[in-house]
């Protein structure tokens, strides 16, 4: 199973250098921006550095890699927007989204995470302290700089507007915050009757409750089934001789362009639409829309020995 060790900790650090731009790309969609991003210095974890440096709200992306995590600490001053605290469902899938890039971005290709999220939290150094580094922990700078800075991409000038610090690997990272549990129906006190004439229905309630209860509970067991999804390219009609004569090397080509939608399917049905994205090494889509239903042309058939039934 692979696991952070001293041994590989460089090439961490190499991979976050290779792969800026990509994390640039995938910090400015999430939040909106136009940064540039620059690899600071890496040295060892200093709890009490920490500690005075960290005190502050933001949010946490953390991966697992291995039981043991990476936590990248993004600070709430000059970065994050004012809904980070309570996403809509979209804003909370664009945290999860840059969770998903981050790990693939910044992990080499044999450290990949098992588990990524990305949460807010209102204490950065606390929760990076009770995620409890290693003792031979570091820590590496990811600098945040305005898009008109002064200077090369690698190098801009003058100091960061911001910076988010990444600290590898803790014992415990974080997760998020499990649903609180719905309540049972025997935990809730009796109604008590009124009247004579309301007993009845007070005596119903319970079951009433505990039949919704079970109800609710079956219905977000559906949530964790495993559905199969597909991402549909294009396609073409070929005789039967172009496709005998294929070999090795062979073109293909295409009606649809290249910067056409793409069509993800779920158990062969449409679902939403996007756009091919790289994400390091790998290939992903980017959503645009979503519940998507496909248009299906009309054709009206005319016969000229029945007009009146056209």
């Amino acid at each position: 199973m692979p696991e952070f060790t001293e041994a590989n900790f460089e090439s961490v650090i190499a991979t976050c250098g290779e792969n800026v731009a990509s994390l640039a790309e995938s910090l400015n969609q999430c939040f909106d921006r136009k940064d540039r991003v620059v690899v600071g210095e890496s040295r060892p974890w200093n709890a009490e550095e920490s500690a005075e440096e960290l005190a502050k709200p933001g949010v946490i992306v953390s991966f697992e890699v291995g039981g043991q995590g990476m936590l990248c600490l993004i600070p709430e001053a000059h970065l994050l927007p004012t809904w980070y605290t309570e996403p809509s469902k979209t804003e909370e899938a664009r945290l999860q989204t840059l969770a998903m890039e981050w790990s693939m971005n910044m992990l080499p290709l044999d450290l990949e995470a098992e588990k990524f999220t990305a949460m807010a939290v209102a204490d950065l150094a606390m929760q990076l302290s009770g995620s409890e580094p290693l003792a031979w922990s570091g820590q590496l700078e990811i600098l945040i700089f305005d898009e008109g800075a002064e200077g090369d991409e690698t190098e801009p000038t003058g100091d960061p507007r911001s910076k988010i610090v990444l600290v590898w690997p803790v014992e415990h990272p974080p997760s998020p915050q499990p649903e609180e549990p719905v309540a049972e129906a025997s935990a809730a006190p009796a109604p008590v009757a009124a009247a004579s004439a309301s007993a009845p229905a007070a005596a119903a309630a319970p079951a009433a409750v505990s039949e919704t209860t079970e109800w609710d509970d079956r219905t977000k067991r559906l949530l964790y089934l495993p559905v199969e999804v597909i991402v549909y390219l294009a396609q073409k009609k070929i005789e039967i001789n172009q496709l005998m004569s294929m070999s090795p090397g062979a073109l293909i080509t295409f009606n649809k362009s290249c910067e056409d939608r793409l069509g993800l399917y779920v158990n062969n049905s449409l679902f939403c639409r996007g756009e091919a994205v790289k994400i390091g090494e790998k290939f992903g889509l980017k959503i645009d829309e979503v519940n998507v239903v496909e248009e299906v042309e009309e054709k009206i058939l005319f016969d000229p020995h029945f007009p009146d039934r056209n």
